[in-house]
């Protein structure tokens, strides 16, 4: 099991640092460890926020990982920031407890790394899947 540490990512620029600052640990199985981007304002509220967690499946063959990530746009109503919309994303891993590690270390990377191409941050951006 990984330690609860913060994670530091870099900003559409490439150059920036962000950091989801670590707010709580995950309690075991369903309890989900949380991080919020604390510096972007003072009322948490108003930031954005990711989580995991993660649990056996129904036989005990597959462990489900599931994480979202709340990014809200913020803007001023009246001389007070309000969170105007949030996008959301939620995404389910299952990995089966009868893999080898190097296949899981793999899967793992391709799906971060596919995460990370060009074409997926596209698709994200404009809403609509290739064409």
């Amino acid at each position: 099991m990984p330690n609860m540490a913060n994670i530091t990512v870099k900003k559409k620029d490439g150059t920036t640092d962000v950091t989801w600052t670590q707010l709580t640990p995950s309690a075991g199985d369903k309890t989900p460890a949380r991080w919020s981007q604390v510096v972007a304002s003072a009322r948490a509220n108003l930031r954005p926020t990711f989580e995991s967690q993660s649990r056996f499946n129904a036989n005990r063959t597959a462990r489900n990982i599931s994480f979202v990530l709340k990014y809200p746009e913020i803007v001023q109503v009246n001389g007070v920031d309000t969170v105007f919309a949030t996008a959301i994303m939620n995404m389910q891993a299952v990995v089966p407890t009868n893999m080898s590690s190097t296949a899981i270390d793999e899967f793992a990377a391709q799906l971060a790394n596919t995460l990370k191409a060009s074409l997926p941050q596209e698709i994200i951006a404009s809403g609509y899947a290739p064409a």
